[in-house]
């Protein structure tokens, strides 16, 4: 089987300069995480457990 068979629907991409507010609006029960594209054109993954920790 290939990867493709596997994957679901991409996550949103945002930029680093986006606000906490707008980046919980993207994350929900179909939306677990959101990718944030860098500067450097790398890419992070954010998902409610991570917004849930920094916020606790």
């Amino acid at each position: 089987a290939s990867i493709s068979s596997v994957m679901g629907v991409p996550f949103p991409v945002v930029q680093a300069q986006t606000s906490l507010e707008d980046l919980c609006k993207l994350i929900n029960k179909d939306t677990p995480a959101v990718l944030v594209e860098l500067a450097d054109g790398k890419a992070h993954i954010v998902t409610r457990y991570d917004i849930i920790s920094a916020m606790a």
